[in-house]
């Protein structure tokens, strides 16, 4: 197992096999975090039922040792453990990362050539997702001519639905782009359904050319990379917070009223899990 910790300050690397600067001789945490649970129960009913449940921050304490004898070494791990970061766990060929919000660091005492330290990491929001993210177009035009190609054919191909494969173990929200690529004036509105669930959002927009509008649901923002901040442009009959991806499968169709020439829509997305690997 390698763990890496990187910020703007630098990175650092922990090996679980030992033999380098930074060794993991023990670590907690990494598993699912515990959940936060209220129940209720009613007079003359067995048991109770519960209302509510939510997963508590995680909190990952690694004990380490290292064989340098340099303490500029542990002092500068100090220094970009100070301020938050990106823990990523790598093993057996996979890799997932969590956010870090607090960091810090304990130097224990010296062992022969051997110094130990703890270090604790304290994570806001408890789940770990993919390293990369996963991109799908839903909504676009495809040119079908190449230099081989031979009349009479269909010269384009139009794309209007696509599927997010959610393959993680909790719901997730969505990043959803739509851009512009031609000069064709006119309002466009846009809507996105997602066949899975049944819950669908819709904006009305006069896009320019070369304007991409980010709708990131997790966030509940809708920006424009020409106008800024466009959240004024969504229908207020849905709710950004019910465009989320069940497990599995989820069938996202666009519909577009006025033209289409020119639009593409994206969508990207990390999985998500309760524990590291």
């Amino acid at each position: 197992m390698i763990l890496t910790y990187t910020n703007n300050l630098g990175a650092l690397e922990f090996y679980g096999d030992g033999g380098h600067t930074f060794n993991i001789c023990a670590i907690e945490g990494l598993e699912p975090p515990s959940k936060q649970r209220r129940t209720q129960s009613y007079i003359g009913e067995d048991g109770c039922s519960e209302s509510s449940s939510q997963y508590n921050q995680r909190v990952i304490t690694m004990s380490c040792d290292t064989a340098d004898g340099d303490s500029g070494i542990l002092k500068g791990a100090a220094r970009i453990l100070s301020y938050g970061g990106t823990l990523t766990v790598f093993s057996s060929g996979a890799a997932r990362k969590i956010t870090v919000n607090e960091a810090s660091l304990s130097i224990g005492k010296r062992y022969g050539a051997y110094t130990a330290f703890v270090i604790q990491f304290v994570c806001d929001y408890p789940h770990f997702s993919d390293v990369k993210e996963t991109e799908a177009a839903i909504f676009k035009k495809v040119n079908m001519l190449t230099s081989s190609s031979k009349l009479p054919l269909m010269l384009s191909e139009r794309i209007a639905e696509g599927n997010l494969n959610n393959i993680g173990e909790l719901r997730i929200y969505p990043t959803i782009s739509v851009k512009k690529l031609s000069d064709k004036a006119g309002e466009n509105t846009v809507t996105v359904t997602n066949l899975t669930t049944g819950k669908k959002i819709a904006f009305s927009k006069t896009m320019v050319l070369g304007e991409t509008l980010v709708i990131d649901v997790k966030k509940r923002t809708v920006i424009s990379d020409i106008d800024g901040n466009a959240l004024n442009t969504l229908d207020r009959i849905y709710s950004l917070s019910d465009m989320w991806c069940d497990l599995g499968n989820n069938n996202f169709r666009i519909d577009i009223g006025g033209s289409e020439r020119g639009i593409e829509v994206y969508a990207a997305y990390f999985n998500e899990y309760t524990e590291a690997l």
